[in-house]
């Protein structure tokens, strides 16, 4: 039977948001359903978060505010979710918001759709800086929307993530069931969860209603402008994945079937020997990075792919020659 009015748990970390913070959590105070509690963690901010939270945490019990030494975005995360009580979990960065009407129509599809497990929604992109707010369709690189469960769903998420947190809400029991974001990453974790939920056999659904969107803000702060952390997190959560399918294999808990498994591995570790190349090539040992990328290119079956990459350095370096 569908509860009528599940509580739903935000779950928003902050570190030096401060001046971001009111309006994303006016936008839940703004929502059309109001049976939520969002859990703003400060992770160590030494801007005005302290303030902002607790002047919302002040005016309406909804909101509860933890203060905690900087553990990154993964671990405030964490620290969020242990506190949570809701049947459902929407993530929400503190320099983002949500359509007003994005809790009220998602929580009525997870009540009358029990096989859904998991949404997430398109995004509008806005520049922070703009004296006049547009709102523009924003779609990441890697732009799949797909609903499903199993092959369909890991297949999409090999290369990258199609969809940022605040874009998603989710059954309680997925946290219940693989645990939370893994702390040793500075970017990416959202990937890395969401491959674990994938492999875990929970179904994804791709929700493009209006009134449904992320509400994105672009500003020089981003995280994933900060290239190197990126590329270097990139790569750590690839082995994170690779460790837990490998994990499918050997307690045989996947959902799908080993032959499968065993191919996606083969997929994951070809990534992941161009990506320790793409890292290294630009700031790490360039030995390793042609080790790298040599075994690329014969594992990928893709023979001329180094003089391709020889060829597009020599270019980028003749290009900032000119330039300069």
């Amino acid at each position: 039977m569908a509860d009528s009015n599940p509580l739903v748990s935000i779950i928003t970390p902050c570190y030096n948001y401060g001046r971001y913070l009111g309006e994303t959590l006016q936008s839940l105070i703004n929502q059309t359903y109001q049976n939520w509690e969002c859990i703003v963690v400060n992770d160590g901010s030494s801007d005005n978060t302290e303030e902002v939270a607790n002047a919302f945490a002040r005016s309406d019990n909804r909101f509860i505010y933890i203060s905690q030494s900087n553990k990154g975005l993964p671990g405030a995360r964490n620290t969020a979710l242990a506190r949570s009580a809701g049947k459902y979990i929407q993530l929400l960065d503190a320099d983002d918001f949500l359509e007003v009407d994005k809790l009220r129509l998602q929580v009525e599809l997870l009540e009358a759709n029990k096989s859904i497990d998991f949404v997430y929604s398109e995004m509008l992109i806005f520049s922070s800086e703009a004296k006049e707010r547009v709102f523009l369709l924003f779609k990441l690189p890697n732009d799949l929307g797909v609903s499903g469960r199993n092959e369909l769903v890991i297949n999409a998420l090999i290369i990258d993530t199609f969809f940022l947190p605040g874009c998603v809400i989710f059954r309680r029991l997925i946290y219940e069931t693989i645990g939370g974001f893994n702390e040793t990453l500075y970017g990416l974790e959202d990937w890395e969860y969401w491959s674990r939920t994938a492999l875990s056999g929970f179904y994804f659904h791709f929700d493009d209603r209006p009134g449904t969107h992320l509400l994105v803000r672009d500003h020089d702060s981003n995280m994933s402008k900060v290239r190197d952390k990126m590329l270097l997190s990139r790569i750590v959560a690839r082995n994170s994945i690779i460790d837990f399918i490998a994990l499918c294999i050997t307690c045989d808990s996947s959902f799908v079937n080993n032959s499968y498994i065993t191919k996606l591995l083969s997929m994951h570790r070809i990534l992941l020997s161009k990506e320790i190349y793409e890292y290294n090539i630009h700031y790490g040992d360039k030995v390793l990075a042609i080790k790298e990328l040599i075994k690329y290119s014969i594992k990928s079956r893709k023979p001329f792919y180094p003089i391709y990459k020889v060829i597009r350095i020599i270019q980028s370096r003749l290009f900032k020659s000119d330039i300069n």
